[in-house]
């Protein structure tokens, strides 16, 4: 009886668990800029399932001129925590790849998505490290 409760515990764990993972962003195109240490802006565009960059994800993040780079993004968690606005649901994806010319700071990093009611708060963050290194608002584009 007892490896009976066992299995059926173990089942319902693994039957809850893909659903928080299987929750897709809704599809768009976001843009925003942040700004580097000497005033230049960087455009950055955030895809969600509008235009497949390569068969692994729907999903990219592209850094354009003068960085020039394009990361797929790779599902890795989801935070919620308690709010006095309510629950903030925070969305960490791993930036795919070493990145190239200016993107190798970002390489292997990580991308913190937080809903806003006309976008996303994204947090870029260094490998292995916790503070992101720029944040900016991604609005809904056009």
């Amino acid at each position: 009886m007892t490896s009976s409760l066992l299995t059926l515990f173990a089942a319902s764990l693994l039957a809850a668990a893909p659903v928080a993972m299987a929750q897709p962003l809704p599809d768009g195109r976001y843009g925003g800029s942040f700004s580097q240490k000497d005033g230049r802006d960087i455009p950055v565009t955030l895809n969600l399932g509008t235009q497949i960059v390569s068969a692994r994800t729907p999903y990219s993040l592209r850094f354009d001129e003068p960085w020039s780079c394009t990361f797929d993004l790779q599902y890795a968690s989801t935070t919620i925590i308690d709010t006095p606005a309510g629950k903030e649901t925070t969305r960490s994806y791993s930036l795919v790849g070493q990145g190239q010319g200016r993107c190798v700071t970002l390489g292997q990093g990580r991308v913190l998505l937080t809903p806003l009611s006309d976008g996303y708060r994204a947090e870029l963050i260094q490998r292995n490290e916790r503070t992101p290194l720029y944040s900016l608002k991604l609005e809904k584009a056009n």
